[in-house]
């Protein structure tokens, strides 16, 4: 069963493809679940950052009317949302969550202390090891958050535009941290998205392999694949060479959310 669960459609401020696009592509791909999880930055409300915010009224619109068109198509679209975390944004995604149903929602990283940590003016004197530091805690630190979601997204998108020689989040430099993510993730029953968006990076996915296999050590089972597709020639973009890594590295199931219940489907 193909799936891809994160991909980005023109309701986000960095998409200028149509929902109904990627839909076709996907059936033309062979996929049977796609899930759109739009941006839903409301921490970026609290920056000069111009992300245009997402009309969470008009994508259920938009989303639900492809969801009733395709019904019959084989493919389940699910409808969802990419939320980043700061504290001081807490309030409007409680206010969202009341308001609107999801299938699935993904806790990401874009900013760390309200800084866009794909610009380069982020890493301004900051060693590699102060600011992947940052950003680890910043991640463990929304694992907290005061209100549910399911998969953590793209664990290591620090390193994706990062200034340095060597962008790589080896576990060995950041294991403590790493560690201690990977374990709330477990203990929650979350489930970690592998990213194959890895840009120019020289690795398949994010997380890279060495976190992986600690996840695996550690009890880890939960995993979704998530493309990151921002238009519709990324979509499950090295989906079967992923695959075929995570069946070595010994994990048997994808997990996929529904209504926000979480299915378990064998990978391929």
């Amino acid at each position: 069963m193909g799936i891809d669960s994160h991909t980005h459609t023109w309701f986000s401020h960095d998409s200028k493809t149509s929902p109904e696009t990627m839909v076709k592509t996907a059936l033309e791909l062979g996929l049977k679940y796609l899930a759109f999880t739009d941006h839903c930055d409301r921490d970026c409300l609290f920056t000069s950052l111009d992300w245009t915010q997402i009309n969470l009224a008009e994508y259920t619109l938009a989303i639900t009317a492809l969801q009733e068109k395709y019904k019959d198509s084989g493919l389940y679209i699910a409808m969802g949302v990419e939320v980043g975390y700061d504290k001081r944004a807490v309030d409007r995604y409680i206010s969202d969550f009341s308001q609107y149903s999801f299938d699935v929602i993904i806790n990401s990283i874009h900013l760390v202390d309200l800084e866009d940590i794909y610009r380069k003016e982020y890493f301004i004197g900051k060693s590699k090891q102060a600011a992947y530091q940052l950003y680890l805690q910043a991640v463990y630190e929304s694992l907290s958050a005061p209100y549910d979601f399911d998969i953590v997204g793209h664990l290591g998108y620090i390193s994706r535009n990062a200034p340095y020689k060597d962008r790589s989040m080896p576990y060995a430099e950041f294991s403590e941290l790493i560690d201690k993510i990977l374990l709330k993730i477990i203990a929650m029953d979350k489930t970690l998205e592998v990213n194959s968006a890895v840009k120019t990076l020289p690795m398949l996915h994010l997380p890279d392999t060495d976190i992986l296999i600690r996840y695996k050590e550690l009890g880890g089972n939960n995993i979704t694949f998530g493309s990151d597709a921002h238009q519709e020639n990324r979509l499950a973009q090295n989906y079967q060479p992923i695959c075929k890594k995570l069946k070595e590295l010994g994990f048997t199931h994808f997990t996929i959310y529904k209504q926000r219940k979480a299915y378990k489907v064998a990978i391929e």
